[in-house]
Parts: structure tokens; C-alpha cells; sequence
């Protein structure tokens, strides 16, 4: 039987990619590559750096506000938020006041977007800041966590990695 090279399960927190073209708080839900991570904890075992992720990931979707990361989902993901909001117990977004979509235009047989569209794609960001803005203050931990678990249901916040340690 060959001798396992000697590790250590490297607990590590995930820093979520924000954008550079703003100072709103806006981050992005795929790691487009890049990611960049702290160390948190290390473990003999993966099943203990396991465990350990799992709790720091629950109490991370309790409690990270998601608002931040909604944008990507909006407007296409409009009926989801709303009814994620209703599975959480929340009051859903209002987004009756941003008006109807523009309706698509083609050039060459591909989508075209316009200023329309990132008009429209505002509104519905302000209206779903509004919600948050609205909801926070109240929003229960397994609520928050629903949210997160509808809505983004693969982001992490934390990851294990694998280190092998020098003899």
C-alpha cells in the first residue's frame, strides 16, 4: 500500500468578485476564474473541514444580505425573486411601477439591447433595492437563508482544499 502524502484540509472564505464600474455594492456570482479566498481554518480530516464549511455556509446564507447580488438576475429572473419572497414569508418586490419590458429587437437575426433595455434594467434594480430596503430590517435567518438557497442556490461562501505538507 503506498504511503498518502501528508495533508492538511485548508478551510478557506470565498471573497465574492465586486464590480470595479461602480461604488454600489454589486458583486458577482460566478468567480469568472478568479477567484481569491482566505484562509479560515485547517483540518486533519475533509470530513471535519466538511462539517466545518457546511456550518459556515449555513450561518453565511443566514445572514449575507443578498440584494447585492441579485443584479445578474434581473430582469429575466424577475418571477423567481417574487416567488422566492413568497416561500421565505417575505412580502414580495413591487415591480408593477417599472413598466412592461421593451420588446426585443433583432438586427441580423441576433438581439439587439438599447438604452431601453438598461433603462428598464435600472428601474427593476431600484424597485428590488427598495424590497431589500424594506424587508431587511425584519427578515428572519432561515428566511435569508431560503432566499439564498432559491435564488443562488450554487454560490458558495466557503470552499476546502486539499495541501499537502512537506515532510
Amino acid at each position: 500500500m503506498a504511503k498518502r502524502a501528508p495533508s492538511l484540509y485548508l478551510l478557506t472564505r470565498i471573497a465574492p468578485e465586486a464590480s470595479q464600474w461602480t461604488d454600489e455594492p454589486w458583486f458577482y456570482t460566478h468567480d469568472g476564474g478568479r477567484l481569491s479566498s482566505v484562509p479560515v481554518a485547517g483540518f486533519v480530516t475533509k470530513k471535519e473541514a466538511d462539517e466545518a464549511r457546511k456550518r459556515l455556509e449555513r450561518a453565511a446564507r443566514e445572514t449575507a444580505p443578498i440584494a447585492w447580488f441579485l443584479r445578474e438576475l434581473i430582469p429575466v429572473r424577475m418571477t423567481e425573486i417574487v416567488d422566492a419572497a413568497h416561500a421565505a414569508g417575505l412580502p414580495p418586490p413591487d415591480f408593477s411601477a417599472v413598466g412592461p419590458a421593451p420588446k426585443p429587437k433583432m438586427q441580423g437575426g441576433y438581439p439587439t439591447y438599447t438604452s431601453e433595455d438598461s433603462e428598464y434594467s435600472d428601474r427593476v434594480l431600484l424597485a428590488l433595492y427598495a424590497w431589500w430596503a424594506a424587508v431587511s430590517v425584519g427578515i428572519s435567518p432561515h428566511a435569508n437563508a431560503l432566499l439564498w438557497n432559491v435564488l443562488l442556490p450554487d454560490y458558495t461562501f466557503y470552499s476546502v482544499h486539499r495541501v499537502l505538507i512537506e515532510e
